[in-house]
């Protein structure tokens, strides 16, 4: 249980390199605000995208240029840790990442340019009737910066309101990022790609950006519903990754929408069976 926050331990901060590239809230690719315009607009030229860009909105795709003059690098990882809080919930919507974005942002202040901040899908099982029963022992996990760890310690003891279903905060624990050869995601959104194939085509372009070589594979259609809005993705797993490729993507995340639980990858071999049930649903 973390007691003072300031005792974070610096093992925590993943120094990786890799390009400088990463993807904005909607999942698109944005360079570093030093790289000029000009550069920027060729980065998001529909030329750029694969194929003949018969994918809706397929010219949000990124790909790397090859000329190194056109790639610029970064030096470390966005240092990342998971906060766990135990949750007293019973029962939260089987679709529940906009629900619980917005819960938080009503006990923590508004959360929509916390980049430093991406919110797991709650844990458990779901039923027939559309509704999640929640697994409060593996409960509540945000990844986080470790510096803004003091920023959600407030949720211990509160609250929340997750589309009509209540939910008490309990104790908080800390996790380093862990390494497996095979990650998942129960949802990853990408902006315009709505097909499986153009779909993995741009999930490729991204781990390419990131300089992380993977497999990446994707499973049933899922559906995110954001204020009405219909937000379509795919359940995802990555294959054969490296060390340094894995803390990447559990770093960085893929697509958008990642403080409503898309994109946010854990290794597959952590608690396989209830994930799996999970994701599979």
């Amino acid at each position: 249980m973390l007691d003072d926050p300031r005792d974070c331990p610096a093992a925590w901060q993943n120094p990786f390199p890799l390009r400088k590239t990463c993807f904005d809230d909607r999942g698109d690719a944005v360079r570093d605000p030093a790289v000029d315009q000009r550069r920027m607009r060729r980065a998001f030229s529909p030329s750029h995208a694969s194929g003949s860009g018969k994918a809706l909105g397929g010219a949000h795709g990124f790909r790397p240029h090859h000329s190194p003059e056109e790639v610029s690098v970064i030096s470390d990882i966005p240092p990342r840790v998971d906060i766990s809080f135990r949750l007293a919930a019973k029962l939260a919507p089987l679709d529940h990442g906009y629900a619980l974005f917005s819960a938080l942002c009503r006990l923590l202040g508004d959360l929509h340019g916390a980049e430093w901040l991406a919110v797991h899908p709650l844990p458990g099982t779901p039923r027939p009737d559309g509704l999640l029963a929640v697994d409060g022992r593996r409960g509540l996990r945000l990844r986080v910066d470790p510096a803004q760890i003091p920023r959600v310690l407030p949720l211990a003891g509160k609250w929340l309101d997750i589309g009509g279903h209540a939910a008490r905060v309990g104790v908080s624990s800390v996790f380093p990022l862990a390494s497996a050869s095979t990650l998942r995601a129960r949802l990853v959104t990408i902006k315009g790609f709505l097909e499986p194939e153009p779909f993995l085509e741009a999930l490729q372009r991204q781990l390419d950006a990131m300089g992380v070589a993977g497999r990446p594979t994707a499973g049933r259609r899922r559906v995110l519903d954001v204020a009405n809005d219909k937000v379509v993705g795919f359940g995802v797993e990555l294959h054969g990754l490296t060390e340094d490729g894995a803390l990447r993507v559990q770093a960085l995340g893929l697509g958008g929408r990642r403080r409503m639980g898309c994109g946010v990858f854990v290794p597959a071999t952590v608690d396989e069976a209830s994930a799996g049930r999970e994701h599979a649903s």
